[in-house]
């Protein structure tokens, strides 16, 4: 079985890509009477994150240099930037940017490592903001009480939390 891409949702549900963000619309109807109403539900995707890796020169410089953690910046492997932002947080935790740290092109072994020792408070630094409407009150409260969307939730499996 293979993984649902937000390609494929796009596609399937008729959505497009508005600046870079995605938008599955639901359009407005209008009855007989002029009761405005929505047949299906939509979905906006408001934010999302962006990081700025080398902005991190600074303060990488300010520790021994026999640690080389500079270096860390010359990673050649591009992440998605909210699963960039999660794996700097982590890095960031526990002072891992010397050679020995997981490279980008592991990162999904770095992060199933997190998952599976319980830290997932890291993956919380890539928020995404949603407007989700012509759905139910119960809907909405049960995705925020529930965290269904979020990555710490052992109930789903998220590859990368920048997706």
């Amino acid at each position: 079985m293979s993984a649902i891409t937000p390609e494929m949702l796009l596609h399937d549900y008729n959505g497009n890509v508005y600046a870079g963000f995605a938008v599955i619309d639901s359009p407005v109807h209008h009855s007989p009477s002029g009761v405005l109403y929505l047949v299906k539900p939509g979905v906006v995707l408001l934010s999302r994150p962006s990081v700025n890796p080398d902005g991190l020169a600074g303060f990488l410089s300010g520790f021994d240099e026999s640690l080389h953690f500079p270096e860390y910046l010359d990673d050649p492997t591009a992440l998605p930037d909210g699963a960039q932002l999660c794996k700097i947080a982590g890095q960031v935790c526990y002072m891992s940017f010397g050679r020995g740290r997981t490279f980008n092109e592991q990162a999904d072994r770095y992060f199933d490592n997190l998952k599976s020792s319980g830290h997932g408070s890291v993956f919380e630094h890539a928020y995404f903001s949603m407007l989700l409407y012509g759905v139910s009150r119960s809907v909405t409260h049960e995705i925020v009480r529930h965290r269904v969307l979020s990555v710490d939730n052992p109930r789903q499996n998220i590859p990368q939390c920048g997706l």
